[in-house]
């Protein structure tokens, strides 16, 4: 059987592809490409806790995401935490 010689980008690409891969060689990814693969890990890592600590960490998340919008929000709801504790 005969090989078939192919030219073309395509077939460049897919040997670049090979000898990354036998180099062990990571391409460069997006930062949104990145968060996407961390996030997915989390919802399989969440999908095996407690209740409790699924909600803790829900809420750990929402506030870092809040504290980046509205600091001093989240500084006096912190704050108010703390006051209730002590009592």
């Amino acid at each position: 059987m005969a090989k078939q010689i192919v030219y073309g980008e395509q077939s460049r690409q897919a040997i670049l592809r090979g000898v990354n891969q036998l180099a062990g060689y990571e391409p460069t990814r997006t930062v949104a490409e990145i968060e996407a693969e961390m996030e997915a890990q989390v919802a399989r890592e969440m999908a095996s806790m407690a209740p409790d600590i699924v909600r803790a960490s829900t809420l750990k998340k929402q506030l870092v995401e809040r504290s980046r919008k509205q600091p001093e929000s989240v500084a006096m709801t912190i704050r108010g935490w703390l006051q209730e504790n002590k009592r």
